[in-house]
């Protein structure tokens, strides 16, 4: 399409949207939205955001705060120096790792070769279909513990 069939087709939605009837808010919904803004101004400051807490309470959240990170700043190296120390043992799985690891490759690398295409993403498949019925369970799951359900009236 081009940029004036673009400007065309969006007069012609706009005129169609606005040719539509104004739609009405149901007749509760003010006395609701009064409900809870009553609701909440009713709510103690310590339930409200930060904005709505004395002065004094708010400074000293933020000293707080500020006391903490310094003492998380302070603490952290004085915390970390017994583990910076080389530890003999590590070295030595260190080695064990890297032999598992290029042993892992080698096989991973000879298997993956051997396998034809359609069986490799014949596995990709079923692995996807899997995932998605895990999603399905969880959301069955989900629906039939969390979300109530309304009795139905025969008819």
């Amino acid at each position: 399409m081009t940029p004036e069939d673009f400007r065309t087709l969006e007069q012609r939605v706009d005129r169609q949207l606005r040719a539509q009837p104004a739609r009405t808010a149901p007749a509760t919904l003010h006395a609701r939205v009064l409900a809870e803004l009553a609701r909440r101004e009713a709510l103690p400051w310590r339930r409200r955001s930060l904005a709505y807490w004395p002065l004094p309470l708010r400074v000293a959240f933020l000293l707080a705060c500020m006391a903490g990170a310094w003492a998380s700043l302070r603490l952290v190296p004085s915390l970390i120096e017994p583990f910076s120390r080389p530890l003999s043992w590590l070295d030595s799985a260190g080695g064990w790792v890297s032999f598992l690891d290029s042993l892992f490759a080698y096989v991973g690398s000879a298997v993956l070769h051997s396998l034809p295409a359609p069986l490799l993403y014949g596995g990709v498949l079923g692995l996807g279909a899997l995932y998605a019925l895990l999603a399905g369970i969880g959301v069955a799951a989900y629906r039939t513990l969390y979300i109530p359900v309304e009795p139905q009236q025969w008819r």
